[in-house]
């Protein structure tokens, strides 16, 4: 009976007992089966379609159907029109033939499930995508490099990107495959504009007319921080276009800034600090930072021209030894009652020693910063200069002429205010400085400083003039409000001379505009402990604040939450608009996040793209708590969901969450801040622009990676790796003229680590150099004991490679043991040579050079084209296990072995199969006239001794 669709299914395919499809349901468009006209698969054999590695359990599972008459399911890989490889959830059933008898024939319901194996499948080329993106010389290459991986991982035949810079038309950038054999047919502007405009990807059928001559183009907007910055359009073959294709082409378009966000990061932190510097080096005002104890740690240019003296004299002194004997009491006075927590400022005017015993005035102002636990860090101290002052005093006191000339001419404000016997003030006069100070302010001189500062307090006259001025001058300082703005006064008032008898009195009154200084010293305060850049609490203030509320929630049982917020794509920004751009992104970011959290929570900037918002007094249930705390993640990412920027060039961002609570004291804050950056990690990891919430698992996950790192650091000292090499075959003699070496670990707890599950943690943590250089002495000493053999391969990874020294510790090792070059060869994939740019490549060269050998491992699984081969210094190619293991009977491995077999020759390269298993195979193998093979066939890896002994059977 003819077949049924279900409708969870994508097609149905019925097969006789010798696997040929005799009948296929199916609702694709075209009538087709994952590309596969139905017209084309009828009579085809069905394991045709299944990849080698899962014929066996395809054939085991159908026979057990047919024996058994149950219903199986099982996931496998078939291939794909366009050639990729797509997991598919298949049911096998039984099904009656044409003639009704049951158990010959079988049905099988096939449902695409590759969307489950996607990270999984695209994690390494992923990883090599942010190599080469990070090994670009510069955008145009990094575009080109990424677009063409893009294209070759995701299957299609060419990749473009469509980009717009403040403005400008569309601009196209194109990569066509030269295995591709249809040329592009892009996708108009309008249709560009669609997509950007909407942001978000479109199918083909959903555009006006993209499908051409049986060709398609899609477009995935790439985004950055919520915007779109690109239109990314991939494209081929119309049969070869599926569902998981553009699965994989969105999920490395998202990715495809990554590799250089530690370098955005690095770059702002040496913009922040470059402005901080500039801000310290270029102030007008003298400033220091100066130990409790007195001693100077830095002091600007500045300050050293003020006193005469070197940075590096000041470091060796305290400030005691250049303060005048007659100041230095009071002095540290102010400094204990600091220190003592009595003051947080204080101010006071002093002499300085300068080194060729002159003196000089300066009005000291300093503030103490304190560690989070509240104990003292350093003062942070600024010196003006107010020597012309000081001396301008004395000047007045002793004449009329010289106090009349210094009044007018003073850089200080300066008042005369006569008081009548009801104590009513009246301004007699002010100098030009007092005047511009005013203008500053936007006032009318004169009449605003009777009626407003007097009357009402700008000054604050009456409240510092309360009582009797027969002590001496008083000094305050005050905060002035005008039509143009703020401005900050230090205000001397100090009694004239009276008349003997009179009731009136005079007061003279100084007031100096210390705004700068008195901003300059905010700023600093501030910076302390605040970002720079967006003004949020930094890493300091935000420690301080989770410590004080884990105390709060011991008391009271409440819940604290702290979500930790990172920005997906932010370094597209910088990459393809400027840092300047990016600024502003992160400035906008920080303004949004604060509008939406609550006034009892913290939203902080630790640095780079990365932001934390701490959430006190949640709920005393952890369910409610937990609900709470995501509802404000929430509005964190509707917060961003509006575009950034103007209507020209708006830009979108979205961000990865990781959530986390806590109760009491009982978490240590940096374990608090780790586990939801460790969610936070698993929310990217789960497509980004969502939250994670962190539970033990994660926990458990990390601190696995963390012990197998840890363990591996010490696996070389504790004598616990080794090397064991696999034979490598003569296929005319049958003698061993060759190994492979490979690296094996035996932890006395753990037992044998498989290499794939300590390599990638050996890479990320740059330990791969270390073991690489562990394995290049082993093979040399094995060379040097067995002379007859003509070499040993060793793999090669892209860290190792981009190590400058990697040629020299490798020639060193040749050299200790007095084993010549010649007899040693490198391994390194197809994508690790692809990427061998620059000084990796300049690094292979000079292996070529002194005669060792580079050879492409794996070869026609990866990326590797004609051109590489003849651009890069190539000597030998492996063909793969998973081609080989398929010859001879399997008619499509048969074609490819053939192929790379005649390319190699071709190429003048040498050619060796892996993964011989079987006589058939070595047979195949040598009617090629491939010359070398290594396999189970002809011995398992083994320590070096089991050279000698091992021939072919």
């Amino acid at each position: 009976m003819p077949p049924v669709l279900t409708d969870t299914s994508d097609a149905r395919i019925v097969q006789d007992a010798d696997g040929r499809i005799v009948d296929i349901a199916t609702s694709a468009p075209g009538n087709t089966v994952y590309g596969w006209p139905v017209d084309d698969l009828i009579g085809a054999s069905a394991p045709q379609m299944v990849h080698p590695d899962d014929r066996l359990l395809a054939r085991t599972v159908r026979d057990d159907v047919r024996a058994t008459g149950r219903n199986q399911r099982v996931h496998i890989r078939l291939r794909s029109l366009g050639g990729r490889w797509l997991w598919a959830e298949c049911t096998f059933r039984p099904w009656p033939s044409d003639d009704g008898a049951p158990g010959h024939h079988t049905a099988v319901d096939l449902r695409d499930v590759s969307t489950q194996y996607l990270s999984d499948e695209i994690l390494g080329p992923l990883l090599d995508l942010r190599r080469i993106m990070d090994a670009a010389d510069d955008l145009d290459e990094a575009w080109e490099r990424g677009l063409e991986s893009l294209a070759r991982m995701a299957g299609f035949g060419w990749a473009a990107a469509w980009e717009r810079h403040d403005g400008t038309p569309l601009r196209r950038r194109t990569v066509v495959l030269t295995t591709s054999t249809a040329a592009p047919v892009h996708a108009t502007p309008a249709e560009v504009d669609r997509a950007w405009a909407d942001g978000v990807p479109y199918w083909p059928a959903e555009l006006d007319g993209p499908i051409r001559d049986g060709l398609t183009s899609m477009l995935l907007p790439m985004t950055a921080l919520g915007e779109v910055i690109a239109i990314v359009e991939v494209g081929g073959p119309d049969h070869t276009v599926l569902p998981t294709s553009i699965d994989m082409a969105a999920e490395i378009v998202a990715r495809l800034g990554d590799a250089i966000r530690r370098r955005q990061a690095d770059d702002e932190l040496t913009l922040a600090t470059q402005r901080f510097e500039l801000a310290y080096n270029e102030a007008a005002i003298g400033m220091a930072l100066v130990a409790p104890d007195g001693a100077f740690i830095d002091a600007n240019p500045s300050l050293c021209r003020l006193l005469g003296r070197e940075r590096a004299e000041l470091a060796e002194i305290g400030f005691q030894a250049i303060t005048h004997a007659d100041d230095l009491e009071a002095d540290l006075h102010y400094v204990q009652e600091m220190l003592a927590g009595e003051r947080t400022t204080y101010h006071m005017e002093k002499r300085y020693l300068r080194p060729d015993g002159s003196v000089v005035w300066g009005l000291l102002s300093v503030s103490l910063v304190r560690d989070v636990h509240g104990e003292p860090l350093h003062f942070i101290s600024q010196i003006q200069d107010i020597d012309a002052r000081k001396r301008a005093e004395l000047e007045l006191g002793r004449s009329e002429a010289q106090f009349r000339a210094a009044f007018d001419r003073s850089p200080i404000g300066m008042a005369i205010i006569e008081f009548d016997g009801a104590d009513d003030g009246r301004i007699v006069e002010i100098n030009g400085q007092l005047g511009y100070l005013a203008h500053q302010l936007g006032v009318d001189g004169s009449e605003h400083w009777s009626h407003s500062f007097w009357q009402h307090g700008g000054l604050g006259l009456r409240t510092h003039l309360a009582g009797s001025l027969a002590d001496g001058p008083v000094t305050w300082e005050s905060h002035l409000t005008g039509p143009k703005g703020d401005r900050w006064a230090r205000v001397v008032a100090a009694p004239a001379d009276r008349s003997s008898g009179s009731d009136r009195r005079m007061l003279i009154l100084q007031v100096e505009d210390i705004t700068e200084q008195h901003l300059a010293q905010e700023e600093l305060a501030h910076n302390a402990l605040h970002d720079s850049l967006t003004g949020l609490p930094n890493r300091v203030l935000l420690t301080s604040r989770i410590e004080h509320a884990q105390e709060r929630s011991g008391r009271n049982g409440r819940h604290v939450g702290v979500l930790y917020v990172d920005l997906d794509n932010f370094k597209d920004v910088n990459d393809t608009l400027g840092h300047g751009a990016g600024d502003s992104l992160l400035r906008e970011v920080a303004t949004r996040f604060s509008s939406v959290v609550r006034p009892t929570d913290t939203a902080a900037r630790l640095g780079g793209d990365e932001f934390v918002v701490l959430c006190e007094d949640l709920s005393t249930d952890r369910i409610e708590a937990q609900s709470e705390l995501l509802e404000i993640a929430d509005r964190l990412h509707e917060t961003l969901r509006d575009p950034i920027g103007d209507d020209e060039a708006p830009q979108f961002v979205s961000a990865s969450i990781g959530s986390h609570l806590v109760t009491g004291t009982g978490t240590p804050i940096r374990e608090t801040l780790g586990n939801a950056d460790v969610a936070m990690y698993r929310a990217k990891a789960l497509g980004r622009s969502r939250t994670a919430v962190f539970d033990e698992a994660l926990r458990t996950e990390a601190l696995e990676r963390i012990r197998i790192a840890a363990e591996l650091r010490h696996a070389i000292d504790r004598d616990e790796l080794s090397v064991v090499y696999q034979p490598i075959v003569d296929m005319r003699t049958g003698e061993v003229s060759a190994a492979e070496a490979l690296l094996r670990w035996e932890h006395p707890e753990l037992g044998q680590v498989p290499p794939n599950r300590f390599i990638d943690i050996a890479e990320e943590s740059n330990l791969i150099v270390q073991l690489g250089r562990f394995v290049a002495d082993d093979v040399c000493a094995t060379l040097a004991r067995f002379p007859h053999l003509r070499y040993i391969t060793m793999n090669v990874s892209a860290r190792q490679l981009a190590t400058s020294d990697f040629v020299e510790a490798t020639l060193d090792a040749l050299q200790r043991h007095g084993v010549d070059p010649g007899r040693l060869a490198v391994e390194l994939t197809e994508n690790v040579l692809i990427d061998a740019v620059g000084s990796s490549l300049r690094q292979l060269d000079e292996l070529r050079g002194h005669g060792v050998g580079v050879g492409v491992d794996d070869f026609g699984t990866g990326f590797a084209s004609l051109t590489y081969l003849k651009r890069l210094p190539v000597t030998f190619v492996k063909v793969d296990r998973s081609f080989v293991s398929g010859v001879p009977t399997n008619d499509d491995d048969r074609s490819i072995v053939e192929a790379v077999v005649g390319l190699a020759h071709a190429l003048k390269l040498q050619p060796i199969a892996e993964g011989v298993e079987t006589d058939d195979q070595a047979a195949f193998l040598q009617s090629l006239d491939c010359p070398l093979a290594q396999g189970y066939l002809f011995g398992r890896p083994a320590p070096a001794e089991a050279l000698a002994e091992v021939s072919r059977p």
